[in-house]
């Protein structure tokens, strides 16, 4: 099926629905060497389903691409929870394009709530810690940051710790206090009450930079407020 062919399909097909015949012949078109997508159009009849079709192929492409890091992890080493067979990496590379595009921990959140609802938790843990050892190569891109979600969701108690280095490093190496003071609210996503409690009130008393003791202000009273206690 060559160019020209698609574009005479989708026009016999949606002759009611001329807006949208150049949007979608032209993604199909993108397409029109992939056997798969070949296959699929011949099986459509209707133009809803040719349009969704058609942003499905864009939006499936678009997400592989942009998956973060998805040339430099493997997206493969995730197995599934209780079983030995590994989760595809397609679904993996679409939810972590989705963690690094929305806006705000708590999508993010809901996000990685689906993935340890399904994943090994330690396979996740060590693939985290890849993707954060690739986010570092790359000088910590602010546009990834919701990458702090799934690292502290996942992180042991001891790892959690060492974001007082990772602190450290983004405000003195790298100069982004703000990111590091969005991965401090962060930490709030966790139960260790206690523990977490002394680390940011560590950060709140002592660290050199006032917006990180902001930060972590913020934080202890983000979580005073969960668990109903006065500071």
């Amino acid at each position: 099926m060559d160019n020209e062919e698609v574009r005479l399909k989708i026009e016999k097909i949606s002759k009611s629905q001329i807006d949208s015949v150049e949007h979608v012949a032209g993604n199909l078109i993108k397409h029109w060497k992939n056997i798969k997508a070949q296959e699929g159009i011949e099986g459509l009849e209707d133009a809803k389903d040719i349009i969704k079709y058609a942003d499905s192929l864009c939006l499936e492409k678009n997400m592989r691409k942009n998956a973060v890091f998805s040339t430099e992890v493997d997206y493969n080493s995730i197995r599934v929870k209780d079983e030995d067979r590994r989760m595809p990496s397609e679904l993996d590379e679409v939810l972590y394009f989705r963690i690094h595009i929305v806006k705000g921990y708590k999508k993010s959140l809901d996000i990685c709530n689906k993935i340890e609802e399904v994943a090994q938790k330690e396979d996740l843990r060590k693939f985290i810690e890849k993707i954060f050892e690739r986010w570092k190569v790359h000088k910590f891109n602010p546009k990834y940051k919701n990458l702090f979600v799934p690292l502290i969701r996942t992180a042991s108690l001891e790892q959690i710790y060492e974001m007082i280095n990772i602190v450290d490093m983004l405000v003195s190496e790298y100069n982004k206090i703000a990111l590091a003071a969005y991965g401090i609210r962060v930490l709030t996503l966790r139960k260790e009450v206690k523990e977490i409690g002394i680390l940011l009130n560590g950060f709140s008393l002592n660290y050199k930079d006032k917006r990180i003791r902001i930060a972590a202000d913020e934080a202890l009273g983000m979580i005073a407020e969960r668990e109903g206690f006065q500071r």
